[in-house]
């Protein structure tokens, strides 16, 4: 008579004893060799059918999916739905992944879908847990028990609040499998600690943008609210909710039967990607590979498009990088104070509301604390450079050229930064050039400069004002010279929200040379050359 484990695995018979206690049938483990209860085995017992791949095709399947949403619910993207499709079935197949992405489902405005979207994955889903403002305690004491899938309402509110502080580190762990919180348990002597898991499909919900760090783990789904024209069919789960459970049962068979086909797998990754949203595309891209059809490729497409530029919002470290990179051009050297008064002139970054009066006020040494700080975790540090013949505290070029190409695209990958000539508007900086009267005709026809640069490097401008051929002499339009009649225009400096401040008639970053008042090094310039700083009273020069 042959014997087996419990859960089906072959023992010696020889090694079997009964124990007389229980009368029950021990036996040495064939695997830990630790003394486990068998069985006898039945002859006629079948072996244990192999796992197969399921029955039902996956790529018809996901198609109903995403059509049942779509019937709900109106998307800013068609690449929105079959986001949502394979991370529904991603969500059923979640013991396969090692990460997992979150949905970010996200409008500027209310009433834009963002509920309803979750209440029609709630139907979905296995094991919803469908709240709003949960306390951390319960996040992580339900995913511990009953490994739900979160579907988490008007989470903007729950970023607003310190006291959510703990639900945010959490949310920022639990994108890998394996991560978990350490917790006392228990009360007095009893007390232990006990890690819980914090991996689990995850849906967040609500108005405006998440914290970076969340934003980088999850796949930006935007809402809009639909036009009068838009129409949809209403949500009513009493009619509804049938299919939608039918639905759920066949992706959790389909789940169960591929199961191991996908924790074995690994997808083409697209490279447009940044290594933690291929990170989280990677599962879904295993589904998808999995259901066949033209899923593969619409996946794929899906997360090119879902996570393009226009989606994506730099850090403010980021920008502050960039920032950087536009004011050194090809210079190899800047001063801290340079690089203050650049940024604060700018009005696409916080740099005008936060050091702006102080940087006027020649205080600088705070806010030149607080940059050195900002920019400690990425290798620049502020050192003695010399410019001219001054010495002074600022930035070397090669200290910002590792984390430039790490963290910012190339240069002309659609970025300000520059080669040294500045890209400013080439409409905003120069006045039109008032109207000139010809010398012959005695009309006035009018010429206006668009360029400050075609203007300072004699590019031709529009209309008769370079119909001269090289003698001078009329050419053929029969026009007379009008280019000698062009008031030379000044290189105007652009002093962006300067404008909106007193003292805006002043250009930085030039060559260090004696104030006129103070005599002390001076990198400013006024609109008309004079080289005084913003706080010496201009009216001492004579």
């Amino acid at each position: 008579m042959s014997h087996e484990t419990l859960d089906g695995r072959e023992v010696a018979a020889e090694s079997v004893e009964c124990q007389s206690l229980t009368n029950k049938l021990l036996a040495p483990d064939p695997e830990s060799g630790r003394w486990v209860e068998v069985r006898e085995r039945q002859q006629n017992t079948p072996p244990k059918p192999k796992q197969s791949v399921s029955k039902e095709d996956g790529a018809p399947l996901l198609d109903e999916v995403a059509g049942y949403i779509r019937r709900f619910v109106i998307f800013h993207s068609d690449h929105a739905p079959a986001a949502l499709a394979l991370w529904v079935l991603h969500a059923h197949c979640i013991d396969a992944a090692d990460h997992t992405p979150y949905l970010k489902i996200h409008s500027p405005q209310p009433e834009s879908g963002k509920s309803r979207t979750l209440e029609v994955l709630n139907e979905l889903v296995p094991r919803p847990l469908h709240v709003i403002e949960p306390s951390e305690a319960v996040v992580y004491r339900e995913v511990d028990a009953n490994k739900p899938t979160l579907l988490l309402d008007e989470i903007d509110a729950i970023f607003n609040k310190l006291e959510h502080e703990g639900l945010r580190a959490l949310l920022n762990a639990g994108h890998s499998r394996g991560t978990s919180v350490p917790r006392c348990v228990g009360q007095g002597t009893a007390m232990t600690t006990k890690r819980f898991p914090t991996f689990c499909a995850k849906a967040l919900a609500g108005i405006g943008n998440l914290p970076h760090t969340v934003e980088t783990r999850s796949i930006p789904i935007m809402m809009t609210r639909k036009t009068r024209d838009e129409e949809v069919e209403r949500f009513r789960l009493r009619q509804v909710g049938k299919e939608a459970h039918r639905l759920r049962a066949r992706l959790e068979a389909w789940a169960a039967d591929n199961l191991e086909r996908l924790s074995q797998a690994e997808p083409a990754l697209p490279d447009e990607l940044t290594d933690r949203q291929q990170d989280g595309w990677e599962p879904l891209l295993a589904i998808a590979d999995a259901a066949g059809g033209v899923w593969g490729k619409r996946a794929r497409a899906a997360a090119i498009a879902l996570h393009g530029r226009d989606e994506h919002q730099p850090s403010e470290d980021a920008l502050l990088l960039q920032h950087i990179r536009d004011e050194f051009g090809d210079r190899q050297q800047l001063s801290t104070e340079a690089i203050l008064r650049a940024l604060v002139d700018r009005d696409d970054g916080p740099w005008a509301e936060r050091w702006a009066r102080l940087v006027e006020d020649d205080k600088t040494r705070g806010p030149a604390a607080q940059l050195a700080k900002q920019l400690r975790p990425y290798g620049p540090r502020p050192k003695k450079i010399r410019i001219g013949e001054a010495t002074m505290r600022g930035y070397n070029r090669s200290d910002f050229e590792d984390s430039w190409a790490r963290y910012l695209p190339p240069l002309g990958d659609g970025t300000h930064a520059t080669d040294g000539t500045s890209q400013v508007g080439v409409t905003r900086d120069v006045p039109s050039v008032a109207s000139v009267p010809s010398s012959a005709g005695g009309g006035t026809p009018e010429t206006s400069v668009t360029s400050q640069v075609g203007a300072s490097e004699g590019v031709s401008l529009p209309g008769h004002v370079s119909d001269t051929n090289e003698t001078g002499q009329p050419n053929e339009t029969g026009h007379e010279p009008v280019t000698r009649n062009v008031a030379s225009v000044a290189p105007v400096a652009d002093p962006g929200p300067r404008e909106r401040r007193a003292r805006k008639d002043w250009t930085y970053g030039h060559q260090l040379e004696p104030c006129e008042v103070c005599h002390e090094p001076c990198e400013a310039r006024t609109l008309e050359g004079r080289v005084v700083h913003p706080t010496c009273p201009v009216e001492e020069v004579s």
